[in-house]
């Protein structure tokens, strides 16, 4: 999320980034997290699903070839429900190929800092 591994919170708009699997090739040994992208299946693709901060489902972008995908400040007023951007996030990202999803899905949830946005929580910077 906007370059950084599991952050707490973040500024700006949601930019996310994965490494992609392979669960065909990836079977000598367990591929941690922290290790870069494998070649994906042929037909692979990701799906991402992100949450308001009342946990209500707002956008879900499915089909996605590619490892990245960003959510600006003005998809997200629009797609929050609260006219404005949240406070808090939480998304969901996995894998599909032919009906398979991943095993486990990755969930992050994270706070928004900024003006207006948790306040005196971050009141400094972050």
């Amino acid at each position: 999320m906007n370059g950084l591994r599991y952050p707490a919170v973040i500024t700006g708009e949601l930019s996310v980034s994965w490494a992609t699997r392979n669960r065909q090739s990836q079977t000598a040994y367990l591929v941690p997290q922290t290790e870069g992208s494998i070649t994906p299946e042929a037909g692979q693709t990701t799906t991402v699903r992100l949450f308001n901060e009342k946990g209500v489902l707002v956008r879900t972008l499915a089909g996605l070839t590619g490892s990245s995908v960003t959510w600006t400040l003005a998809e997200e007023e629009s797609d929050s429900g609260l006219s404005r951007i949240n406070g808090r996030l939480r998304h969901e990202i996995e894998a599909e190929r032919g009906g398979h999803v991943s095993w486990q899905k990755q969930v992050i949830e994270f706070d928004r800092a900024g003006y207006g946005l948790t306040y005196g929580k971050y009141y400094g910077g972050i």
